[in-house]
């Protein structure tokens, strides 16, 4: 019921952004763009209501840590959804934890991601709730999990934010 409360006041929101370029381009001009494929809906967080109460940016490689980041995500929900298979060959996870917010109509979301000299940018977008906003009184902590292609490397999260406008 909560998910559905919060996908419905991001859905009658407008976002201001902040100014930053495009996240679909790569600000590097080596860099090529890399194929994110959401593990929940596209353009929408995994859940709003996460186990990850503080706030992270993690690079899952292998089946053991996706399988403990899965149950951490999960744990306040019974029974948890199944875990997705993941090709760990060919595949990463990238996981981003907003934390723990005192209300709804917080929201982040994996933009896009891209391959450097030196590994991999993933873009991250954060949406907060304007003044005008609606939103549930309830504790949330959005979390959003997406599939990119495995690269080696240092991989670097740049944040996008953004502010709801309500009106």
């Amino acid at each position: 019921m909560l998910t559905v409360a919060f996908a419905a006041t991001v859905a009658a929101c407008s976002s201001t952004g902040n100014g930053n370029t495009d996240v679909n381009t790569p600000s590097d001009p080596q860099a090529q763009v890399l194929a994110v494929t959401p593990v929940g809906s596209p353009g929408q967080p995994l859940t709003a209501s996460s186990g990850l109460t503080a706030a992270q940016r993690t690079v899952i490689r292998d089946e053991v840590a996706w399988r403990a980041a899965w149950v951490s995500i999960w744990q306040n929900l019974s029974p948890q959804p199944e875990l997705p298979a993941v090709d760990f060959a060919q595949e990463m996870i990238v996981v981003a934890a907003l934390g723990e917010r005192g209300s709804g109509g917080f929201s982040i979301v994996i933009d896009s991601a891209s391959r450097t000299p030196t590994g991999a940018t993933v873009v991250v977008h954060v949406t907060s709730p304007g003044a005008n906003c609606m939103n549930t009184m309830a504790i949330t902590a959005p979390v959003d999990v997406a599939r990119v292609p495995r690269v080696t490397g240092t991989v670097t999260f740049r944040e996008r934010t953004s502010v709801s406008d309500c009106r």
